[in-house]
């Protein structure tokens, strides 16, 4: 064929037909109907115009419901029985530890509670009796005209010494005196009568309490200076006539103007039960105190007789 002749392309032809059939009523300007075009349209992944949205395709929206579907699915699938089992276990043990720290810590906070008040009721009858300790004995005196020699400034009653002593069956009794001039007032805290002598007097009632009052003070009563006393021991160091100095128990000193020192023995109980069972312990004497759940203390102090030091026979 010359280059000039005209001849049919199959393609072209086979095109253009199926482009009449789709569109037959319009022109091929408008809808593009030549093969090349077609084909080019045919092969476009999506059919929309650049720059409008565009709706998913029905593939598209199938695959986002089943993903989503598969979603919830895994969402709200419940536990098996060995899960819950292990699970119920684990929170019963955690709750279980819990309770027990706090047993521990509760039964630890009222033993330390019981064992702080017994030692502040301690400290308040071992300061007391300190305080007399050191006053027993002492008497205010003053100079003669002449400024040569010192003399009391008021009458002493020798049938009232400043130191005393009860030796009891079960516990003892201590009585410490001072001169009523030189300080008015007893183991109470109250002022004191007109006597020349102030002597305090400690025991201990059937209430486990150690309690005090001026002997000399007319109608004064046993007050309780500290609760929790179980037994009251007092010992007193007498200086002998080689210049040695024994402890005896009140009845075996000989003259209480040779005393110049006491020790004081208290056993201390609390008012709880401790939770630890404690074991047994020693009294004052010796004793074996059985363990009975209470918290316990022997507390010994010694106080000198600053006003008896260097009177030796």
């Amino acid at each position: 064929m010359g280059h000039g002749a005209t001849a049919t392309d199959p393609e072209h032809t086979a095109a253009t037909r199926r482009c009449h059939r789709v569109c037959p009523q319009r022109p091929k300007r408008l809808v593009g109907c030549d093969g090349g075009l077609a084909r080019q349209r045919r092969e476009l992944p999506h059919r929309h115009r650049v720059g409008q949205p565009r709706l998913p395709e029905r593939h598209e929206l199938l695959a986002f419901v089943l993903s989503a579907r598969m979603v919830s699915t895994m969402l709200t699938r419940g536990h098996t029985l060995p899960e819950l089992l292990v699970g119920l276990a684990v929170g019963l043990a955690v709750m279980l530890s819990a309770v027990a720290s706090y047993n521990v810590s509760r039964q630890s906070w009222a033993a330390f509670e019981a064992v702080d008040a017994l030692h502040h009721n301690a400290r308040v009858a071992l300061r007391n009796l300190r305080i007399q300790a050191q006053m027993a004995g002492a008497a205010q005196v003053s100079t003669t005209a002449d400024g040569q020699q010192v003399q009391r400034t008021a009458p002493h009653d020798n049938s009232q010494p400043d130191l005393q002593g009860t030796e009891g069956t079960r516990t003892d009794s201590v009585s410490l005196g001072h001169w009523h001039s030189l300080n008015p007032y007893d183991c109470q805290g109250n002022h004191a009568g007109s006597d020349a002598l102030v002597l305090n007097n400690y025991q201990l009632n059937t209430k486990k309490e150690l309690t005090c009052k001026d002997l000399r003070l007319s109608g004064s009563t046993y007050q309780a200076l500290a609760e929790g006393v179980e037994d009251l021991q007092v010992r007193y160091a007498q200086a002998g006539a080689n210049q040695t100095i024994q402890w005896k128990t009140a009845a075996q000193v000989s003259d209480m103007r040779q005393v110049l020192a006491i020790e004081v023995c208290m056993r201390w109980v609390s008012s709880q039960p401790n939770a630890t069972r404690n074991t047994a312990s020693l009294g004052c004497q010796g004793e074996t105190v059985a363990a009975d759940g209470l918290s316990r203390r022997v507390l010994r102090r010694t106080f000198t007789l600053r006003n008896h030091v260097g009177v030796l026979p």
